[in-house]
């Protein structure tokens, strides 16, 4: 977390969405929220072949905010316009980034990008001496994403946490 440095796509994506206000705050559901998550997951279904699901208010309070862990939402909003969140847990050490979704009719904005970058902001404005994405699946196009954030670590098979370079990386 301590020597993460953004590569250059990285701080583009960061300038590019420099207009965005920030809101931090307690996981929260609303219309927007909801919308957006569905606009998020109709588009991911298309071009990934997710599964399309709908997730009803309740659902997504049972998954995002009814948690036991301490958690932070970072809300990302043109004017009026929310255009992207960020679900995280926050532990004694560590920000967790547990979900992140944004409007995919702004793919030019490398939004998931800014999503993580703000992950590694919180975690880093928090004192937190980590950050963590989640699982990576080798292979798996929809997780490649959290290895260009370097350095980082995976855990292997022994449970022992190493540097990782992916594949041809």
């Amino acid at each position: 977390m301590a020597t993460f440095r953004p590569h250059r796509s990285q701080r583009r994506a960061w300038k590019r969405n420099a207009d965005l206000r920030i809101e931090t705050g307690p996981p929260t559901i609303d219309r927007r929220r909801l919308d957006l998550y569905h606009r998020y997951h109709a588009f991911r279904a298309d071009q990934k072949g997710w599964p399309r699901t709908e997730k009803s208010a309740g659902d997504y309070r049972l998954s995002f905010l009814q948690n036991p862990i301490p958690a932070l939402e970072i809300a990302m909003w043109e004017g009026e316009e929310l255009r992207a969140v960020v679900l995280t847990d926050v532990t004694p050490n560590v920000v967790s980034g547990v979900y992140h979704y944004h409007d995919p009719a702004l793919a030019d904005r490398s939004l998931g990008t800014y999503c993580m970058l703000h992950t590694l902001d919180l975690a880093r404005s928090l004192g937190k001496r980590w950050a963590y994405f989640g699982f990576y699946v080798a292979g798996c196009g929809s997780l490649a994403y959290k290895a260009r954030f370097r350095p980082c670590e995976v855990m292997g098979p022994d449970g022992e946490w190493r540097d990782f370079e992916p594949p041809g990386g």
